[in-house]
């Protein structure tokens, strides 16, 4: 018999109501209408410094949850616990963990 076998998955993980939920998580398929909206009119937003400040923010956060994520990753390890990795690094920091939405 094939060695795959199918494997549990757990609901979907939830988020303290202390951490800021981005506007597109509030869409049933996570779309983000701005992001839509300037792909369509062909715009490039140029960012403030306050906003390039916030944009590396969250890259540091990213990168933070990027390195627990590789540590998790070995021979036997489920996706499903990669997740479970993911979205707890995401919490411990207050960051909205994206593949929610």
């Amino acid at each position: 018999t094939d060695p795959l076998r199918p494997a549990k998955v757990t609901p979907k993980r939830t988020v303290p109501r202390s951490i800021a939920r981005p506007y597109y998580a509030f869409h049933p398929e996570g779309v983000s209408f701005e992001e839509r909206q300037a792909k369509k009119n062909g715009e490039v937003k140029v960012l403030d410094d306050e906003e390039k400040e916030g944009l590396r923010v969250a890259c540091r956060l990213g990168r933070e949850v990027l390195n627990e994520a590789a540590k998790a990753c070995a021979p036997g390890v489920t996706t499903e616990e990669i997740d479970r990795v993911v979205h707890e690094a995401c919490v411990q920091t207050d960051c909205y963990p994206s593949p929610l939405a």
